[in-house]
């Protein structure tokens, strides 16, 4: 957890406890062992892969490769969701309102920006 990248974006305290948190849900939902859920962790954070990171307050952004498809440049996730047809996120696009997405839909976008509520709410690029 010490190279973990999520602490250009909401601070190593934070990116700590989010990522024990993770790891500790993962031990728990898919009955992992510790070094297991570990690992699946750190390399979810290292591909920005939204199934382990995704979370409302984030801000993903299209990746290059994508543009042009008429897909919206940056995505701001409000809700996280489980149920039939899998997991889902409400987004916000800045032009078209609210929608749902699978989430799987986040991978044409990288985790770009991580707005935090709080006393110590902080907005960091990385």
């Amino acid at each position: 957890m010490s190279n973990n990248p999520l602490h250009h974006l909401i601070g190593r305290a934070r990116a700590q406890e989010w990522t024990r948190a993770r790891v500790n849900d993962l031990m728990t939902q898919d009955r992992l062992d510790q070094r297991t859920a570990n690992a699946v962790v750190e390399k979810a954070i290292a591909a920005d892969d939204p199934m382990i990171l995704a979370t409302p307050g984030q801000v993903w952004t299209l990746r290059p490769q994508h543009g042009g498809n008429g897909l919206p440049e940056c995505l701001f996730v409000t809700e996280r969701r489980t149920g039939k047809g899998g997991p889902r996120v409400v987004v916000e696009d800045g032009a078209t309102g609210s929608q749902e997405v699978p989430l799987q839909d986040l991978t044409l976008y990288r985790l770009d920006t991580w707005f935090w509520s709080g006393p110590a709410t902080t907005a960091k690029r990385r």
